[in-house]
This record gives structure tokens, sequence and C-alpha cells, in this order.
């Protein structure tokens, strides 16, 4: 299950063994809840579907192996459990393997003081930004812009870069607004929005509640919008007909078909021409096949080649070639494949909307044989939209 998810989802659990006794720790009173066909409620199952659809997806496609053991239907209630689970694995292995550390340099013309104060200040905000010494106007204009991803000044500057224009002294208030907005630009996992429960001790200590007003109605509003608002940012993540454009989508007839390894070289020349990645991240997947073996095999002829991000990803993107005749991975006739869809992922989340979408492909068998018998591009387009509808 555990291997299935990763293989789903387009992650790597660096620490395998410790995800697979957390997932088994669960595993084991769900499974003797199925045989004594005893259900437990999950109070927050709704909550789960709605603001985390595609994770609950991909988890529902993991956990086949245990519908198929059990010989039932999962509930959706078990199903649930799993996905905090696997969301949970997910959010340790964004912290462990770390985003993207910026570059931020301090811009103050006040003076030296000033800086050093904002560099002290913004350095205890954002643990996960390096800043660079503070500077001046001048000293700015000679820094070769690749050195910096973003500005802090006291002032306008005409840059291309993300501008902050701060005072050189934050009140608490203004530390706060700062925050938000470098976390919805830069999506910085270490900062954290307070809850709305902290968010309602701080302030109901100095406001009367009108007749009729709780504390609990209040807490569940706020959290209603706060869910919607979640929702709303899931909903702008790309779909796969968005990743898997026209332009993606190859088809390879030569005979005899190419060996595997040239065969994920030809599936990822449409990433390389739009430079989404770079040749390293090519050589990096077919590098983890002859690591771990033909994991990316999802079965049922199609295969889903990807390395990590750092390995050489540009931007998120996706690309599919079919072949008319079976590519067989490490040259093992167990593993025919003959659509190799390579991913690009940027992040540990990015990708999951698409990839929900695929799973809902590979757990219909029309829709598996609609994709292994396409002729044309605008077959698999249509295949793919019909999934998202």
């Amino acid at each position: 299950m555990c291997q299935k998810f990763e293989h789903a989802a387009g992650v790597v659990f660096d620490k395998f063994d410790e995800v697979v006794a957390h997932i088994y720790a669960h595993l084991v009173p769900a499974y003797f809840r199925m045989l004594g066909q005893f259900r437990i409620e999950n109070v927050i199952i709704e909550q789960i579907r709605r603001q985390y659809e595609h994770l609950f997806q991909l988890t529902q496609y993991s956990l086949s192996p245990l519908a198929a053991l059990s010989g039932e239907k999962l509930a959706d209630s078990e199903i649930g459990y799993f996905t905090i689970l696997f969301g949970g694995e997910i959010a340790n292995l964004t912290e462990r393997i770390g985003e993207k550390r910026y570059q931020a340099i301090i811009v103050c013309p006040s003076g030296i003081s000033s800086s050093l104060i904002m560099m002290s200040e913004l350095a205890t905000l954002f643990p996960m930004i390096d800043f660079i010494e503070a500077a001046s106007l001048q000293e700015l204009s000679k820094l070769p812009i690749t050195d910096y991803d973003l500005i802090f000044s006291t002032v306008e500057i005409e840059t291309k870069k993300l501008l902050y224009v701060i005072k050189p002294i934050l009140t608490t208030v203004e530390k706060g607004e700062l925050l938000r907005l470098v976390q919805e630009d830069l999506l910085i996992p270490t900062v954290v929005v307070p809850s709305v429960t902290e968010m309602l001790e701080a302030i109901l200590p100095y406001v009367t509640l009108k007749d009729g007003i709780t504390k609990d109605r209040i807490k569940k509003i706020a959290t209603q919008k706060l869910i919607k608002q979640l929702k709303k940012k899931e909903g702008e993540l790309p779909m796969l007909s968005d990743l898997l454009t026209v332009d993606k989508i190859q088809f390879n007839d030569q005979d005899p078909t190419p060996d595997w390894q040239s065969a994920i070289r030809l599936a990822s020349e449409p990433l390389l021409d739009h430079q989404d990645i770079s040749m390293q991240y090519v050589d990096a997947m077919i590098q983890k096949v002859k690591d771990y073996g033909p994991f990316i095999h999802l079965g049922f002829g199609i295969a889903l080649p990807h390395a990590r991000p750092e390995d050489g990803v540009h931007r998120l993107g996706m690309s599919l070639l079919k072949f008319e005749n079976p590519v067989y991975l490490l040259e093992d006739k167990k593993h025919p494949i003959y659509v190799f869809i390579c991913l690009a992922a940027v992040d540990n989340a990015s990708h999951l909307r698409a990839l929900s979408s695929l799973t809902k492909i590979l757990t219909d068998k029309l829709s598996v044989q609609r994709l292994l018998s396409a002729k044309t591009t605008e077959e698999v387009v249509q295949l793919i939209q019909e999934k998202e509808e």
C-alpha cells in the first residue's frame, strides 16, 4: 500500500520503513474491523473529502490491496483515516527535505544600524530565508540579479524580483501582515498561521459577544471560512488536462521498440523542449529505476517515471509517450510498458490534483483500455477531460 501510494502520488518517502510502521499501526485494527464488519464513525470524513479531495482519491487507489484482501469495498470512514496518515507523511517529507531556501537582500538607505535591526527582525520571522548582508541602493545595482530572490526595502525599488517595502522597525501587526504576504507568495512551510482556536483565545478577552453568540459558533463559522479558502486554493492547482496538453503527448510505433532507458528519454523530450526540466532530471529518472527496480510501473502497462524536484525540475510538468509495442522495464518480460507518463514535480503537493485524475483512469478498466488503444492525441485528451468532469 505504501509503495502504491508513493508511485501514484509521485513522491519518495525518505524513511520508508517508518512510514510503513505508521500505516501498519492503523492497518491492523482497520483490518479486524473489516473482518468483523464493524464500522467506526469518522466525524470529519466529509471535511476530509472536501478539503483533501485529491489526496483522498490517491489514498483510495493505494488501498486497493487491502480491499482485495478483505474482499469488500472500503468504507469512506476508513479511507479518511488513511488519508490523514498519508497526508501527514507528505507533510513530514516536506519538512525533512525542505522547500527551496530563498535568498533575500535587505536595502535600507537610512543607514547601517537600521539595516542590522531589520536583518535581525526578519531572520527571526523567516528562518527558511537566507539573508544576504544589508546593502545600499548603489551596492544593490552592482549585485548580479541571480544572487537573490527577493528584496526587503524601506523604499520603493524598480526590480523584477519580489519586493516588500517595510519600515525599519515593525509593529506586531505589521509583522503579522508581512508574514501573511510572504507566506502567500513563497508558500514557506515554516511560516505558521495561527489556528482558529489560538486566534479566538487572543481576541475574546477584548470583545463582548452578542446574546445567543457562543465561542463554539464563532469557531465553527471561522473554520468553515478557512476550509472554503483552502478548497479555493486546492482548486487552483493544475489539472491533468492542464499538464498533459497536445504538445506534451507523443506516439511511437517504431519496430523494434527502443530499450526502456531510451523510452524514458524520448518520453521526457517535451519537458526538455519546454525547459520544465534539465537533462540531469532525465538521468535521475533512469537512475531511480536502476536503483529501486521497476517501481514506476503502475500496472496495466502504464509507467510513471519521476525523480526528486531537486534533481533538475524547473517547473511543474508532465509528458506522455504511447508505444504501439511494449517496452520492457529493466528488460523484464513481467513489466511490459505501453504508456510512459513522465512527472516533473516541484514539491510534494502541487501535482496531486493531476495525479488524482490519473488514478481515476487507472481504476476504470474501460478507461485503461481506451488509453492503451488510443491512436491519436485527441483521443487521449478527450479521455482525460472526461475523467475530470
